[in-house]
């Protein structure tokens, strides 16, 4: 199994992606954690893209990518171009009982499975969560299933 590696900041044109230490004998599967990434550009997505050829890396594995990394992600349609598998969704919620951020991470397999030949995508998210500062029932808002909209761009 491959290790993970945190990417952090702006994928950009200035290319900063480069510098991440990964180590040498790199399988072609590389994972990435995307949780502290906060935007993709198209110029550094095309730096992105040139960058993961120039590793050999065949397959692409996402980690915890945030509600704007994925509108992000949707709008360039870069789930498919870089060929890759996002196995988790960092969902972020607000409290209506007493305003207390409540995060949700989805994860592939359990909550959302991209469409494919032999089946549809499928989005099942829990109707509600706990919230941990109240214990009130947390609703995942409709528009949450916008940001799984990458699950549509499979083969």
């Amino acid at each position: 199994m491959s290790e993970t590696v945190a990417i952090q900041g702006h994928i950009d044109e200035s290319g900063t992606f480069k510098s991440l230490k990964l180590k040498s004998g790199l399988s072609k599967e590389l994972q990435l954690d995307f949780s502290q990434v906060k935007s993709i550009s198209a110029g550094g997505l095309r730096l992105f893209q040139v960058w993961l050829a120039e590793l050999g890396v065949e397959q692409l594995v996402l980690h915890r990518c945030s509600q704007g990394i994925l509108d992000q992600l949707n709008s360039l349609k870069a789930i498919s171009q870089l060929k890759a598998r996002v196995a988790s969704v960092e969902l972020s919620l607000k409290c209506p009982h007493c305003s207390s951020g409540v995060d949700y991470l989805a994860q592939r397999g359990q909550d959302y499975l991209e469409g494919s030949v032999v089946h549809r995508e499928s989005l099942d998210l829990p109707q509600e969560i706990s919230c941990p500062g109240c214990g009130g029932q947390v609703p995942l808002e409709s528009e949450v299933s916008s940001y799984f909209a990458f699950l549509k761009h499979r083969n």
